[in-house]
């Protein structure tokens, strides 16, 4: 059984005016531009899947509108919508208040005709996400629907005509800015002037004087291509900045990942899930995150486990049998008899031992460097972890790529946020009322099974870490001071015996022997150091110190959010606890990415 691929997920965000500022002579025109546009999106997302079809599971793409629901442009967008699309509703307060405040703040006369929109929208939704009312009676609630619709997407479709932003937080302009801000693109189809869509970088490219390329006629796809792209960056550096990190393509180690066949589960691991499932409330996303995100997750992390445990055993093994060879070649030493005219078989079997021992540590690197233990284990640890994080931020639609990007910093890493992407999109936001009992659940789960566990965890770590660092270094230290010691006791009875005949033969015997131990015991006490400096046993310490203290202090945010059960806070609190564990995640990596398995030397 292999990795999971997955379904080949495209969100699109849609934002405009409100019928109010929408004049019926430019309708017919938004309605067809809206169709071409997500045409253009879906034949690309298409023509990508049959390009790579071992990336994606063999489904058809799975296209998703994202709206307010609003009437005027979402209602528009909806109408125009492809059947093959999946339409998700984002509202920025209850169902019931957000229908009265379209009625209220439509023209007169006009808001039973923007409830009928709404309603008429509502009914094409396969969910439909409702946040709960804001604490401060002002625009937050479209400020924080502009942020949740933000995180969830791809690219934004706005019907605009193009007025600055002026002093209304979460409206059309400005989340227009926003996206561009993010680095999320815009397709912009002008409200209120015959013009081709434009796909724009920034808000200034709507006063051009020239006009740019139809999105449809090539823009759109290059951006689906990029969205979907596994590296986001083709630039190559001149020389000699150009450094070409073996295994460093990241299409290759994502097609590794997937082909890998996936080892035993680790029991402990699922018991935490279930755990932190049994707290949930029973909806869909529930079974979504059972699905979807929970057997990527395990999969990972149990390959982390087998690549971590070859990593290590490798190059213990190799400092161990380094100081073995040394040990061979020392006994050729002391069984070597001048007497002979012709090489003992003795000897020549000390040889062939020792043949043995350094090719089979050549060989255990060479293996470990072919099939890269070391970047796999980094990589399928930090995905691992990342991907467990979504089963808590997904809950609030707290996706956020930005804090993973350190982890997957290094060379051909960057398939990582491809694959965190590409889940993260295929599970979407969760449907119904995201209130204050719900948010108490999920609080509750993720303290009692992320949260504690973490700190648990990283205080058992540096106690762990710093006995090996302890004893690493204590055996190290031993080795030279017995060298030391042998050498200085045979000097002392060198200068001693010579004043009495009878050690002569003693002193003369023991030569050998001193000069074998005294050879071999800094050997082994670089191996130890070489097994101590590879394991980076202090710096693992300090990394778990400082992490567990941030969760520890963390808990604090958490009785207050659960006292309190405001969404914004809940939300924050979560993200917080992410940016904590990514930023534990980055360093690492960073640590453990200078370690590779390489000949002792």
């Amino acid at each position: 059984m292999t990795v999971a691929r997955p379904a080949l997920t495209f969100v699109v965000g849609v934002t405009g005016h409100r019928s109010a500022r929408l004049k019926e002579e430019h309708k017919n025109r938004l309605q067809d531009q809206l169709s071409d546009v997500f045409r253009a999106i879906e034949d690309e997302c298409r023509k990508q899947l049959e390009q790579q079809p071992d990336l994606y599971a063999p489904t058809r793409p799975q296209m998703v509108l994202l709206s307010s629901l609003a009437d005027g442009t979402d209602a528009l967008a909806v109408e125009q919508c492809p059947e093959t699309w999946a339409i998700a509703g984002l509202l920025p307060s209850p169902q019931d208040e957000y229908e009265h405040a379209l009625k209220t703040t439509a023209p007169a006369g006009c808001g039973e005709h923007a409830a009928g929109e709404f309603a008429k929208a509502l009914r094409r939704c396969g969910g439909v996400t409702i946040l709960p009312r804001p604490l401060l009676d002002d625009d937050k609630g479209l400020v924080r629907s502009r942020d949740v619709l933000l995180r969830q997407i791809d690219v934004l479709v706005a019907v605009w005509d193009g007025s600055p932003h002026v002093g209304l937080p979460g409206g059309t302009a400005d989340t227009v800015e926003h996206a561009t801000e993010t680095g999320i693109p815009v397709i912009w189809i002008a409200a209120d002037r015959l013009q081709r869509p434009w796909v724009i970088s920034r808000v200034g490219d709507v006063e051009r004087d020239t006009p740019m390329a139809d999105a449809t006629s090539g823009p759109i796809a290059d951006l689906v291509r990029q969205a979907l792209a596994i590296s986001k960056s083709s630039h190559r550096a001149r020389e000699p900045w150009d450094i070409k990190h073996h295994a460093s393509d990241a299409a290759d180690r994502l097609n590794d990942f997937l082909s890998e066949s996936i080892p035993a589960i680790d029991k402990g691991k699922r018991q935490s899930w279930d755990r932190f499932l049994s707290e949930l409330p029973e909806n869909k996303f529930k079974s979504r995150l059972v699905d979807v995100l929970l057997p990527r997750c395990l999969a990972t992390d149990a390959l982390a486990r087998r690549y971590g445990r070859r990593y290590r055993l490798a190059y213990v093994s190799v400092y161990l049998l380094s100081s073995l060879a040394v040990a061979v070649a020392l006994s050729g030493f002391l069984l070597h008899d001048s007497g002979h005219d012709h090489i003992p078989w003795s000897e020549l079997g000390l040889v062939g031992i020792e043949f043995l021992i350094v090719a089979s540590i050549v060989a255990i690197v060479w293996r470990g460097q072919a099939r890269r233990w070391h970047d796999r284990w980094l990589d399928y640890r930090a995905l691992a972890e990342i991907l467990r994080h979504l089963r808590f931020l997904s809950l609030v639609g707290q996706y956020e790529k930005s804090s993973y990007v350190e982890a997957a910093a290094r060379p051909g890493a960057d398939w990582l946020l491809w694959y965190f992407r590409a889940t993260m999109r295929e599970l979407g936001l969760p449907s119904g009322t995201l209130g204050p009992e719900y948010q108490r659940k999920i609080l509750s789960a993720t303290v009692a099974a992320e949260l504690e566990p973490q700190i648990r965890y990283h205080a058992a770590n540096l106690r762990m870490h710093r006995v090996w660092e302890h004893i690493l270094h204590r055996s190290g230290n031993v080795c030279f001071a017995v060298a030391l010691a042998l050498l200085l006791g045979f000097l002392v009875a060198l200068s001693i015996g010579k004043q009495f005949t009878v050690w002569t033969a003693f002193l003369t015997c023991a030569a050998r022997w001193v000069a074998a131990a005294t050879a071999f015991l800094p050997s082994l006490g670089a191996a130890v150091t070489g097994i101590r400096f590879t394991g980076e046993f202090e710096g693992a310490a300090e990394r778990s110190a400082r992490t567990g203290a941030q969760l520890d202090l963390l808990q604090e945010t958490y009785d207050i959010a659960l006292e309190r059960l405001d969404f914004d806070l809940s939300a924050g609190v979560l993200f917080e606890s992410a940016r904590i564990m990514a930023a534990d995640i980055s360093g690492w990596t960073s640590l453990y990415s200078r370690k590779p398995l390489t000949l002792p030397g």
